[in-house]
């Protein structure tokens, strides 16, 4: 692997992360004194064209993904199910960017919509991730950015009340998540999907059988804080209404779409052994 292969592949992360950069340069480089309206458009239209552009670059994209030492072990994936939620992602964010035109809770857009961006960055690499390590890495850009955006009315006591009990709940869901993760490696000897869930067959006959249950129920933890399910949910109904109106929905939207991808990637690895848990939850 080189900076040229990662590069190819992750082009729409790359065109989002340029299209952040570029709204934050232009707000407050040069349109600083400028009416609120124009603000705003300016920093919206920048953040719809970041990412239609990055619709356009899915094409070009590496075929096949891309894998550590040429090996068939994939760290990030392109095409097919990865392809449908990343499109899903970009054209949500899109509609997000649109609720912020008239919008009145903060006077910062550019920063509203550069953080927006970012934190799409971290729902593309989620839907990518092939890794344990990338799909956390994935998880926290997506999750920083979420915590911030909940907190952007600084004017509303609600919304800073919102985003401390989010960010709290957050914090907590990626330590099981990762608790959860780090037994997995400990017992698989990997990071990837595919070797994670060769190594879950031989284990789960062996006597480390009962740390891959506790490891599979961290992660089903974590991961049902990510997408609400009960009884992980208790986190939503403050967020949803503390948050400004774009900032619930995108944390209703993109994350939802970002975290189910994720569930689809690794779903087989955890529902082979946690299948009725992830009956109860989705009951």
């Amino acid at each position: 692997m080189n900076f040229a292969d990662l590069f190819r592949v992750t082009l729409p992360e790359t065109v989002l992360e340029v299209a952040a950069l570029l709204v934050l340069v232009v707000d407050l480089g040069f349109l600083k004194k400028a009416a609120q309206q124009t603000r705003v458009a300016v920093a919206v239209l920048l953040g719809v064209m970041g990412c239609g552009v990055a619709l356009l670059t899915m094409p070009l994209q590496a075929q096949g993904g891309l894998s550590l030492d040429g090996g068939k072990d994939l760290l990030l994936a392109v095409g097919g199910s990865t392809a449908v939620a990343q499109v899903g992602i970009l054209v949500l964010t899109v509609l997000t960017l649109f609720l912020l035109v008239d919008s009145t809770f903060t006077r910062h857009a550019g920063e509203f919509v550069a953080v927006t961006l970012m934190s799409a960055t971290g729902g593309l690499l989620i839907a990518a991730a092939q890794d344990l390590l990338v799909i956390f890495i994935g998880l926290e850009l997506l999750s920083l950015g979420l915590y911030i955006l909940t907190a952007f009315a600084k004017r509303s006591g609600k919304s800073a009340e919102a985003a401390i009990k989010y960010y709290l709940f957050g914090g907590m869901s990626a330590a099981f998540l990762l608790f959860g993760f780090s037994y997995l490696y400990g017992i698989t000897r990997s990071t990837n999907l595919h070797q994670v869930m060769l190594g879950m067959y031989s284990v789960s006959a062996s006597n480390a059988a009962p740390l891959l249950y506790v490891a599979l129920v961290m992660i089903a933890a974590g991961l049902g804080f990510k997408v609400a399910a009960v009884p992980f949910h208790l986190w939503a109904p403050d967020a949803y209404e503390g948050a400004p109106a774009p900032g619930a929905a995108f944390i209703a939207s993109v994350s939802k779409v970002a975290s189910f991808a994720l569930l689809i990637s690794i779903g087989t690895l955890i529902a082979a052994v946690t299948l009725p848990l992830w009956i109860a939850l989705a009951g």
